[in-house]
């Protein structure tokens, strides 16, 4: 996991290095994740939340929930990930 700072820095990087060609800023990016889940696939809202690590259901619910669902997570960010390049792809024919 990395924090907002650590995400700050390695963004200042790459803008420092050329990588990062546009003025950006790490807030929004979870938010941005979690709108695209949303909006544009299937997948249920509670492995959206997991993914952005927040706590899902009741206490209840938790106790008999022990899997990290690791491997449907690992599924839905690399649909993110396509999702993202893809875009990226897009501005840079565009530009």
């Amino acid at each position: 996991m990395l924090s907002d700072m650590a995400l700050n820095m390695l963004m200042r990087k790459m803008q420092a290095s050329g990588d990062l060609w546009m003025d950006a800023v790490p807030h929004g990016f979870r938010s941005t994740f979690r709108v695209w889940a949303a909006e544009a696939t299937s997948y249920p809202t509670e492995l959206a939340e997991l993914c952005l690590m927040h706590s899902v259901g009741s206490a209840v619910y938790r106790a008999y929930q022990r899997s990290d669902l690791f491997e449907k997570r690992r599924q839905i960010m690399a649909d993110w990930s396509e999702t993202a390049f893809k875009r990226t792809e897009e501005i840079l024919a565009i530009n």
